[in-house]
């Protein structure tokens, strides 16, 4: 593939960069915001995680707006509209229902704002992954920028999935177990065959020492470090193979399952057995997921594999 920066518009590549990284400050405000929450509580509106997220999402504004009349972005530029104005609309609903309604702890974190606005946040940002991929035919380098927004749907639904605690003793334990497996393996298998394996560090990196300072425990940490070194150097490639990234998958289950082991004392083990089986085969059917979804992306688009 001979694709040229040349070929493509310098203003609207510009406008891609600055929307994908303010994609990505928004979600680390996110979760800054989940930690105040809990921590310190909501005492206005304008608490320091929320000027990140709403001037975050004014610069996407600003540079979609861009994108929006000169960027020749085809049906993509209104979903990602749509979504857009979902999360700005969000902003005076999530603060009348914190005004009528108590604070939020725990599952209660996923109000109906929080959740009207994660749900904008989706649809502008799968929008915005295939208006990126669509340019990335003319610029390879805006791909690195095509990551940021994978880094940033990775560490946005972590932090979603990380309140389906598998500790817990109920169904959401059940499901917790399988996505905290299926959702590392998934985007770990994608972005190996998709960019370079150091890739696949930064996003285990980046999920460990978010998750530890949201959590102020280090639990998470060794599970999620490991199973991301584990897929970026132990195995060499994944290229037009179904198995390897079956192997990948199954491996970042085994590795992720661990964490249930310190659930000993308020799960039983056959609970535990049968999260960690859950979840083992979870991650094995997200890795073969992610190979099919990477395989359309090269299809659709015109990329080539990394490794």
């Amino acid at each position: 593939m001979k694709n040229n920066a040349k070929d493509s518009d310098p203003l609207v590549d510009l406008a891609i960069k600055i929307v994908m990284a303010a994609g990505l400050t928004m979600v680390i405000g996110g979760y800054a915001d989940a930690w105040w929450h809990v921590n310190i509580g909501r005492e206005s509106f304008w608490i320091f995680p929320h000027l990140i997220i709403y001037s975050s999402l004014a610069t996407i504004l600003l540079g979609f707006s861009y994108l929006f009349f000169k960027g020749n972005l085809g049906v993509f530029k209104w979903t990602t509209l749509i979504g857009l104005l979902m999360m700005l609309s969000a902003a005076p609903i999530d603060n009348w229902w914190h005004e009528t309604h108590p604070p939020e702890i725990g599952l209660g974190l996923m109000s109906p704002p929080h959740m009207y606005f994660a749900v904008g946040g989706a649809v502008a940002g799968v929008s915005m992954i295939n208006i990126v991929a669509e340019k990335s035919r003319k610029n390879v380098a805006l791909r690195k920028y095509f990551f940021v927004y994978i880094f940033a749907g990775y560490l946005m639904t972590m932090q979603a999935i990380g309140l389906l605690d598998p500790s817990n003793p109920t169904v959401l334990g059940d499901l917790g177990a399988g996505l905290f497996a299926a959702v590392p393996a998934g985007f770990y298998v994608f972005t190996k065959r998709t960019f370079a394996k150091t890739y696949v560090i930064s996003l285990g990196l980046g999920e460990g020492l978010a998750k530890t300072l949201l959590e102020g425990s280090l639990l998470y940490f060794a599970p999620i470090i490991s199973a991301s070194l584990l897929v970026s150097l132990l195995f060499k490639s994944t290229k037009r193979s179904y198995p390897s990234s079956l192997s990948y998958g199954a491996s970042v289950g085994l590795i992720m399952g661990t964490y249930l082991l310190f659930s000993i004392d308020s799960l039983s083990s056959t609970t535990i057995l049968l999260r960690y089986s859950f979840g083992v085969l979870a991650a094995t059917l997200a890795g073969i997921f992610a190979h099919l979804l990477s395989s359309e992306l090269f299809r659709l688009y015109n990329w080539e594999e990394s490794g």
